[in-house]
């Protein structure tokens, strides 16, 4: 009797567990397939681009202006008409220039991360939110992205990109 109860509750336990394992459903996505596909991504890369030319025109006209400065500096000492005292406070404006084209480099850099990360997020938390919902509306458990994690085999089945893209209109 106590071996039949405990085959019972064993037979109980593993066929719950089966179950469990059933009820499960996860699917899966490519982010940077919807990304590459979406107008507002597009916009946002122009948008970046245009800001990259303007910030690098001023680098541009920097990197000039010490260029022009050095060669007349070389050329002057070429001739021998700079002072010790002169020769100095040249290669101090012009370490000072260095400098600044060094500095300006790191805050375009800067910059162009944070513009980047502005108009990329409220791209980021559509796409999110539209695998929040088709997940929801198609009751799977888990999502994984494929651009990001290593799948190494899934079925077509279960690729839920078209209904992404269907909710996000692309």
């Amino acid at each position: 009797m106590r071996n039949k109860l405990k085959f019972v509750i064993l037979t109980l336990l593993l066929s719950a567990t089966t179950l469990m394992v059933q009820a499960q459903k996860i699917a899966y996505t490519n982010t940077n397939l919807i990304l590459s596909e979406m107008p507002e991504v597009k916009r946002a890369d122009a948008n970046l681009e245009t800001m990259k030319k303007q910030l690098l025109r001023k680098k541009e006209n920097m990197v000039a202006s010490y260029e022009t400065k050095f060669k007349a500096a070389m050329e002057r000492d070429k001739n021998g008409e700079l002072s010790p005292k002169e020769v100095e406070d040249l290669k101090k404006q012009l370490a000072d220039s260095e400098k600044a084209i060094f500095e300006y480099d790191q805050t375009v850099q800067k910059q162009l991360l944070e513009k980047r990360q502005q108009e990329v997020e409220p791209i980021l938390k559509k796409v999110q939110n539209a695998i929040d919902q088709v997940a929801q509306e198609n009751g799977y458990i888990y999502v994984v992205d494929t651009s990001s994690s290593v799948l190494l085999y899934a079925k077509e089945q279960y690729d839920i990109t078209p209904l992404i893209r269907q909710k996000l209109g692309i």
